[in-house]
């Protein structure tokens, strides 16, 4: 076990590119294994490949900056998960657009209506 420990110590690990990689060669994998194509097993190896390289890989500045990269690229897809799954995590505010400026205004809720004041155009609706 310290062997292991010593040959893995200093070594790049696991990020975001990583992880990603990772899925994809189980995915081909997993495809592969029902349509019996050995063509696609060598593709499969291709991301598993790369995973392996980056992972046990000393060179931390490159490796840090393929990730920033790759999180870059994948940013524009991923916040509005995130501006989502924040939404439905607040139970306590309700979300609405103002229909003058279109902004998006965070209200507590409320039963029934409530008028709602937009912090930005200076408009007053009612939701």
């Amino acid at each position: 076990m310290n062997k292991i420990k010593i040959i893995l110590r200093g070594r790049y690990g696991i990020d975001q590119l990583n992880l990603t990689l990772l899925i994809m060669a189980l995915i081909l994998c997993i495809i592969t294994a029902f349509t019996n194509n050995n063509k696609l097993l060598v593709v499969c190896w291709i991301p598993l490949s790369i995973y392996a390289y980056r992972a046990l890989s000393k060179q931390h500045i490159l490796r840090y900056k393929e990730n920033i990269f790759y999180m870059k690229l994948l940013n524009p897809f991923l916040n509005p998960i995130y501006l989502i799954l924040g939404r439905m995590k607040d139970k306590e505010h309700k979300y609405c657009n103002c229909p003058s400026c279109n902004q998006v205004i965070r209200v507590e809720k409320q039963k029934g209506k409530s008028r709602i004041f937009c912090p930005i155009c200076k408009s007053e609706f009612i939701k």
